[in-house]
């Protein structure tokens, strides 16, 4: 594994042999390309997934249609987290980690909800090609223990 800016670990490890050693996971959901693409490899491969949604002041109404619409098709189970973030006076106050700070906010509403339903393992869709240098949420992410496989 290498290290690429911000704490995000970018591994060499193939897909299918990521979901063999976490046969069990949840997968942060936003119904976009890349986590779509990581539900549908979690679920082909066999995994127990569940995919966990966040409803924010800063989703419209339609990509959360799509994301449960999505869910359904794969015949994934969804579930849908409302987290208030502009309840949140570290991220209303939109300062410069702005980004970092509601990453935390919102990775941290899913990592309670989904160890109620005894997850240990939260991925995301964030890949290789995501550039660290404009996405200054990968060290919350990494603070947190999310993978992105």
């Amino acid at each position: 594994m290498t290290l690429t800016g911000s704490g995000q670990d970018v591994g060499v490890e193939a897909l299918d042999a990521f979901f063999a050693r976490t046969p069990r996971l949840a997968v942060a959901f936003s119904g976009g390309c890349d986590s779509s693409f990581l539900l549908a490899a979690a679920l082909r491969a066999g995994c127990d997934v569940k995919a966990y949604g966040v409803r924010t002041a800063f989703q419209p109404a339609f990509e959360i249609d799509d994301a449960k619409r999505l869910a359904a098709e794969l015949g994934a189970d969804f579930e849908l987290v409302d987290a208030d973030v502009l309840a949140q006076g570290e991220i209303c106050a939109n300062g410069p980690d702005r980004c970092y700070r509601c990453k935390t906010f919102i990775f941290s509403t899913i990592l309670a909800r989904m160890a109620e339903d005894g997850f240990e393992v939260l991925a995301d869709g964030t890949n290789v090609t995501d550039d660290p240098a404009n996405r200054p949420g990968f060290q919350a992410l990494a603070e947190l223990g999310v993978v992105s496989p």
